[in-house]
C-alpha cells in the first residue's frame, strides 16, 4: 500500500480557516514492546490553529497499485 494522503483544515470560532501544511506531516516508527521488532510506521502532524470551539475537517485517502 502507498503512503496515504492526508489533508486537514481547522475552522476557528472567529471563522478564520487554517490549512494543514503537507510539509509538516512526519513519518515516524511505531513504538514496540520489549522483545518485539516491527517495521510499522505512523504519520503524525500538528493541526494549526486548534482552540476550544474549533471545527476540524480531516481527510485521509488511501491508494493501492498492482505490481
Amino acid at each position: 500500500m502507498n503512503r496515504p494522503e492526508i489533508s486537514a483544515r481547522v475552522v476557528h470560532p472567529s471563522g478564520k480557516v487554517h490549512t494543514l501544511d503537507p510539509a509538516t506531516i512526519a513519518l515516524q516508527p511505531v513504538a514496540s514492546s520489549i522483545g518485539t521488532v516491527t517495521d510499522s510506521r505512523m504519520l503524525k502532524a500538528i493541526l494549526p490553529g486548534v482552540t476550544v470551539g474549533s471545527v476540524v475537517h480531516e481527510k485521509t485517502a488511501f491508494s493501492t497499485s498492482k505490481p
